[in-house]
């Protein structure tokens, strides 16, 4: 019997897309990107395979638990009856939890990220030996692995980057140091900036879920980029899930006639970095001046975030002192923890603002989902929100990168959002003064805006964030990935031997 090998493009060939994602059950930022691509690849051909490398979070963990809690958190239902064709296609590949430490930082005492790196490499062959896909997508961050699976296993590679491994404001940080520590720390910064940059080139697709993250990553490895370049290489984390059909019914006109409650929602994780002392801390200046400013009623504060317990539950705790020692009315200030999806919802489609006061934020998706709830964002001027979310709305579009570069002067009717700086930002200089003000002067601006401004600000914010973050604009450039990296497999796969092309 003469057995011939299926003819690499042959329409019927299946393909293995390797998801290398070690924490798929997390239900995060990075985990939504996850099973957004992979519904996407699935959905794009039937002969697509997922493929997910994972370690498990205990002994008796399931594919179905995993599967329930994607739906529950990110809306995506592979559990539905009439998507056994999907489910059929979702391969997990396990491997062991003993290992998990490898990747963890806080398991290495020194020298930390090259442990890490060394441990990725590890555990990227690991499951190498279970199954070899036939494009590898990271999804989670782990660049010091791909000389392996394209320098020598010519593997293509799709890289989506959450933020720069290493970066040259690290070098510069180490420079300051001073002494024989700093010395030490500079060549150590030094030496994984240039493993980073001989493994970052064999990358066949990189995409950068922000432009904060683009810049830095091609400034680490001295590349230049134009503002068109950027852009084309640029593919925000999905906002509005694949199967979220209920985001279609809610017109544009519902929104803006709802009837808003005096909010400031600060939807986020409670977590120092998001500085929600710094807004209580301005919350008070704000109570103190809002009636002289002919304001007759404060807007409430609203934290809306998910609790997990030990350090998050501290902090809540370190919140609520604060409230306490500022003599801040409590009826002003709102905790609304471990809401459902639903409620939150509701406060966003009925609160007046939703603010994030962190500083550069890499992207930033609660801020895109204040905006397509109508709530207006009030933001910190740097990274995500200022370069890729509340940007101005001209001629009834959104401005591309390069078009916000030449539009040098926004006017009050193209405006999506209000910015402000604060003088504890490490970059902060006095002439900020000028362009942003500060948080407290940005709160009672927002309190006296009339609601003629408010309408055409919500207006801008809803058709902003519905052009550029809405239900299907993750996976139509996703899958014209998908398109140029099989060209790239199919080249590759074309020139190995006969006996290679066995399936």
């Amino acid at each position: 019997m003469n057995i011939k090998p299926i003819d690499v493009y042959d329409s019927n060939r299946r393909k293995l897309f390797g998801f290398f994602h070690l924490f798929s059950y997390a239900l995060g930022g990075g985990e939504k990107v996850l099973w957004e691509a992979v519904i996407s690849t699935l959905e794009n051909d039937y002969n697509n395979v997922a493929v997910i490398y994972t370690f498990t979070p205990s002994t008796d963990t399931s594919i179905y638990s995993i599967l329930l809690g994607v739906k529950e958190t990110f809306g995506i239902d592979f559990l539905r009856s009439d998507r056994e064709y999907l489910r059929d296609r979702i391969v997990f590949i396990h491997l062991s939890d003993k290992y998990s430490w490898l990747i963890n930082g806080s398991s290495y005492p020194v020298l930390s990220m090259i442990g890490q790196a060394i441990g990725s490499v590890f555990l990227v062959m690991s499951g190498f030996q279970q199954v070899t896909p036939d494009v590898f997508i990271d999804t989670i961050g782990i660049p010091f692995t791909y000389m392996l699976v394209y320098g020598f296993l010519h593997i293509p590679i799709i890289s989506y980057i959450h933020y720069p491994t290493v970066s040259r404001d690290m070098l510069k940080a180490a420079k300051n140091i001073g002494g024989i520590y700093g010395i030490l720390k500079y060549g150590y910064w030094w030496v994984l900036l240039q493993l980073y940059s001989l493994n970052i080139i064999w990358v066949n697709i990189a995409l950068y879920n922000s432009t904060w993250t683009a810049e830095n990553v091609m400034s680490a490895l001295g590349w230049a980029g134009d503002d068109a370049e950027i852009e084309e290489n640029i593919l925000y984390p999905p906002c509005v899930s694949f199967d979220d059909y209920d985001f279609d019914k809610v017109s544009i006109p519902e929104l803006l006639l709802k009837k808003r409650e005096k909010n400031i929602v600060y939807l986020a994780q409670f977590r120092p970095e998001k500085r929600h002392k710094l807004l209580i801390q301005h919350y008070k200046e704000y109570l103190q001046q809002y009636e002289e400013k002919g304001i007759s009623e404060p807007h409430k504060l609203v934290f809306i975030g998910a609790l997990r317990q030990g350090k998050d539950e501290e902090y809540v705790k370190s919140l609520k002192d604060l409230i306490g020692e500022l003599e801040i009315p409590s009826e002003l200030i709102i905790f609304e923890l471990n809401a459902p999806t639903s409620n939150v919802e509701k406060w966003l489609q009925n609160s007046d603002f939703g603010i994030n006061c962190m500083w550069k934020e890499h992207f930033g998706i609660a801020v895109v989902e204040y905006m397509l709830n109508g709530a207006i964002p009030l933001v910190h001027a740097s990274a995500g929100p200022l370069e890729d979310i509340v940007i101005p709305r001209v001629d009834g579009h959104a401005l591309g990168k390069g078009e916000s570069k030449k539009h040098l002067k926004v006017e009050d009717d193209e405006r999506s959002g209000l910015f402000f700086k604060d003088e504890t930002d490490p970059d902060y200089n006095k002439a900020n003064v000028e362009t942003y003000p500060t948080l407290t002067d940005m709160l009672l601006s927002a309190s006296g805006l009339t609601d003629v401004y408010k309408n055409k600000m919500r207006e801008n914010a809803i058709y902003v964030s519905r052009e550029k973050f809405g239900r299907g604009a993750f996976t139509t450039k996703w899958d014209k990935c998908i398109s140029e990296v099989l060209a790239t497999e199919n080249e590759h796969r074309d020139k190995r031997g006969t006996v290679e092309r066995v399936y």
